[in-house]
């Protein structure tokens, strides 16, 4: 949070005064945190930032369950297993060789956070998400006796068996705690507002983690919270 404002007083030249919300998705945890800050321009013109946590809600290793299976890692075991059933080289029930599924993992892990990847992703999802969910296009390969290709489709399958679910639990978790803020704040001294205005400056949300920059994610998260393509929510702090 200190770091989005920092970014805000940077490419606005003011200090942040409002609400962030900060989504924090990784490999075994999805942490999410509504923080209230408040920044002033200190006597050497720099900007000064206090920051309190209002509340939280998540999955994962942090969080209550303790278990890795709500977070990126799962989603990629996944992945790669309806890889593997949907080629033909698993039969239900067969377990795969341990040192071929390492490397398909690793390799998968690889391709998700290239960059090249990451930006097709986000362009076919732009296009039509109900598209890509059928999708048959190889995205990229992955290796288990020979070449695997991944396609929108069996990306989609994975996630929303794995992670759709998870994240729309605690999406809807943070929001009820977000309603309980909008008419008052800290000691009853500012309200966090309409936090569903796309042209509010009081409320800014952050994606962060290795996850959050998954297409996938993004799009559920804006769907959640009905983002627009000029929504001041996601501006300025990045």
């Amino acid at each position: 949070a200190a770091y989005f404002a920092y970014n805000y007083n940077r490419d606005t030249g003011n200090p942040y005064n409002g609400y962030i919300l900060i989504i924090d998705y990784g490999g075994g945890t999805l942490d999410i945190t509504l923080t209230d800050v408040k920044s002033d321009i200190g006597a050497d013109g720099t900007a000064e930032t206090q920051i309190q946590i209002m509340d939280s809600v998540g999955a994962g290793e942090n969080q209550k369950d303790g278990q890795v299976g709500d977070a990126a890692i799962a989603f990629m075991e996944e992945l790669c297993l309806i890889a593997l059933k949907s080629s033909g080289r698993l039969e239900e029930g067969q377990e795969p060789d341990r040192i071929k599924f390492k490397k398909m993992f690793g390799q998968l892990e690889n391709k998700l956070l290239a960059g090249n990847t990451i930006d097709e992703i986000e362009f076919q999802l732009a296009m039509s998400s109900e598209a890509f969910a059928k999708s048959d296009d190889i995205l990229f390969k992955i290796p288990y006796d020979g070449a695997i290709g991944i396609t929108g489709r069996l990306l989609y399958e994975a996630y929303q068996k794995v992670i759709q679910p998870v994240l729309d639990e605690q999406l809807d978790a943070i929001i009820e705690i977000v309603e309980r803020w909008k008419d008052f704040g800290d000691h009853k001294t500012r309200g966090l507002g309409n936090y569903t205005d796309p042209k509010t400056e009081n409320f800014k949300i952050a994606l962060v983690g290795g996850f959050g920059s998954f297409g996938l994610v993004k799009e559920q998260v804006r769907q959640k919270f009905g983002f627009s393509g000029t929504d001041r929510r996601k501006y300025d702090i990045s």
